[in-house]
């Protein structure tokens, strides 16, 4: 990249990065996950294996050294901890950016494109509220996730340990990242080279979380299986249960419904059962691993019953990677006033309407581009894939 360009690529991170510590430091952030986040890291410190005691925390332990961290430095900085605690994510919401940038230029991406890109994450109302202002843990599970999938699609000996590596330690910090698992798998080269990806990517999460499976077995356990969501912040829960999403906006939140209640706990088996679909359609057409991963993230968007504002975290660096530029850009725009309203509320009641309909737009176009993708994908005729051959680009991005 030229060095004007590549000036403004560091421009729009350290600008990105800027704007994030600013809301950090100025902004609690969500009530609840903050005061979970204070509550694990005090047990760290003061009982390191009882962790999961508090049944607040639903995530394996790989965030745990982080919060550890911070709340040393907060003891010794004298910086308050729910300023500390958001700052892993605001860099690893960086290193995305960075990826990113990287994986692009990889796939031939144009520089100006590469510079959109950057700047959809260092400085998209999405990543930056809910790295800087939620403070949720989700950047820091992607960026090594993000890398995973370059990492494979570059080729080399060693992809499938390394990108599977790659994988445990996002899976170590938050599960759902273990489904991109199934978008390499359709272009393994050997099963040794499969049994590989598989093996190192569920034996980090498994080593992280092992001692405390140990020390307190039914409190841990319970706290990894108990997430199901929140109805009523987005997707299918809307249809449901439309009051819901005006309680949340007002603050008074109705009465749940038996149906919410129902989709609600099963919702973790919908959202598996949609990505298995979606990893078997993957290997029977043999998807490359970028329109692959953009495929899994459908699916978990389009099933989830219960929508998160850090869930958009997890598939818009995959869009991006795929070409899909001015669609992201499009979504988090659609997606500002509801999440603005969710975090902030400042409107009245009357905009609840509104929110719906941009949540419900959303939906539907991701529900579309999910059919889009699987009528377009072709099965491979004989000798058009070669799985030890370099892997073509999914998007419009010219072959590097």
């Amino acid at each position: 990249m030229p060095a004007p360009q590549l000036a403004l690529l560091g421009a729009l991170i350290a600008a990105g990065l800027a704007l994030r510590l600013w809301i950090a430091f100025t902004n609690y952030g969500v009530g609840y996950d903050t005061q979970t986040a204070t509550i694990v890291a005090q047990l760290l410190v003061t009982h390191p294996l009882h962790a999961y005691t508090s049944l607040r925390y639903p995530y394996p332990s790989g965030y745990f050294p982080l919060l550890a961290l911070c709340h040393w430095l907060a003891a010794h900085a004298g910086i308050a901890f729910w300023k500390l605690w958001k700052v892993p994510a605001i860099i690893a919401d960086a290193g995305i950016s960075v990826v990113l940038a990287w994986g692009l230029r990889d796939l031939g991406a144009p520089d100006r494109e590469r510079l959109a890109a950057v700047a959809l994450v260092a400085l998209g109302p999405i990543f930056v509220l809910v790295a800087g202002y939620h403070g949720q843990l989700d950047p820091a599970a992607i960026l090594p996730a993000l890398a995973a999938v370059i990492v494979w699609r570059r080729g080399g000996e060693r992809r499938a340990p390394l990108a599977g590596c790659l994988l445990g330690i996002a899976t170590a910090i938050k599960t759902v990242p273990f489904f991109l698992v199934l978008a390499l798998l359709p272009t393994a080269r050997s099963r040794r080279e499969a049994a590989a990806l598989i093996g190192c990517a569920a034996a980090i999460p498994l080593a992280a979380v092992a001692p405390f499976l140990i020390a307190t077995p039914h409190a841990t356990w319970h706290s990894l299986t108990f997430n199901n969501g929140v109805p009523g912040w987005g997707g299918l829960s809307l249809l449901v249960q439309p009051s819901l999403l005006h309680g949340w906006l007002d603050g008074h939140l109705p009465h749940v419904s038996a149906a919410t209640w129902f989709f609600t706990r099963k919702q973790n088996a919908i959202v598996g059962a949609a990505v298995l679909a979606a990893g078997a359609f993957a290997w029977r057409r043999r998807l490359d691993p970028i329109a692959a991963s953009a495929l899994i993230w459908l699916a978990v968007y389009v099933a989830n019953f219960n929508w998160a504002p850090q869930y958009w975290v997890w598939g818009l660096p995959f869009f991006l990677l795929a070409g899909r530029l001015r669609e992201v850009a499009l979504m988090q725009l659609a997606l500002l006033l509801p999440e603005l309203q969710l975090y902030l509320r400042p409107w009245g009641q009357g905009l609840w309407w509104l929110a719906f309909a941009l949540d419900m737009l959303v939906w539907l176009a991701l529900a579309a581009a999910s059919a889009r993708l699987v009528l377009g994908a072709r099965r491979p005729g004989p000798g058009s894939f070669q799985p030890a051959s370099p892997i073509p680009s999914p998007a419009r991005w010219p072959s590097s």
